[in-house]
């Protein structure tokens, strides 16, 4: 009895002993960046074609003034956004409840066809952006 007694005891002294080093300490940075919302208009448009088929458009973005950045919104046939390509020709693609995936470095054309799962005959026609179809 006294031996389970002093067992006890050890184990309590022990968890006693143990619980400052469970205690952390985090630090966070307050500065998040510029969280304040942008707005760009659309200043350009272009129909994407394989062969005789409509397969999307590309719709260029820019924020107004000097140094504004620019964004092409990547779309399928029916204008809904699949993807984008930003200033330095990085392209990624939307995935549903998941980040978006990255899918090329390069030209517009060559994130356009990987964007849109195009063959290297696609092409892409300048147009008004009142060619654009309600989104959907």
């Amino acid at each position: 009895m006294v031996r389970t007694h002093t067992l006890a005891t050890n184990l309590l002294l022990g968890l006693i002993a143990m619980a400052p080093s469970c205690v952390s300490e985090t630090k966070s940075s307050p500065d998040y960046g510029d969280l304040s919302a942008r707005q760009a208009k659309p200043k350009g448009c272009w129909q994407v074609w394989q062969g005789a088929q409509l397969a999307g458009y590309v719709v260029r973005f820019e924020e107004p003034g000097q140094g504004g950045s620019m964004l092409l919104s990547v779309r399928n046939s029916h204008n809904q956004d699949l993807g984008w390509i930003d200033q330095v020709g990085r392209a990624w693609r939307y995935r549903p409840h998941e980040d978006p995936e990255w899918m090329s470095s390069g030209s517009t054309l060559q994130g356009v066809r990987q964007i849109l799962k195009l063959g290297e005959d696609a092409r892409m026609l300048s147009c008004p952006l009142s060619d654009l179809p309600p989104g959907k």
